[in-house]
């Protein structure tokens, strides 16, 4: 049996608040907020600490870019997950 990596899965999440360019952006399933969300991405007044992520199950986390840069705790880094 031979096993391979595939490549990952892509899809769209969409992005509001105080983001350079709100809108749909491509995601994959390994990416993480921080992945997503670089100082490249967000307005320079954006708050790194309390980011709101909804998931289309109706579920809510909370992301805080600033304490995972400082600890590492990937509990403050959510992932996304498709919808199946």
């Amino acid at each position: 049996m031979d096993l391979r990596p595939g490549r990952p899965r892509v899809f769209k999440i969409y992005l509001t608040g105080q983001v350079k360019n709100p809108g749909p952006t491509d995601a994959t399933g390994t990416a993480r907020v921080y992945d997503v969300l670089t100082n490249v991405a967000m307005q320079d007044n954006a708050s790194h600490r309390h980011i709101d992520i909804k998931h289309t199950d109706g579920s809510r986390e909370t992301a805080d870019l600033d304490l995972f840069a400082r600890t590492g705790d990937q509990s403050l880094n959510p992932g996304f997950a498709m919808a199946m």
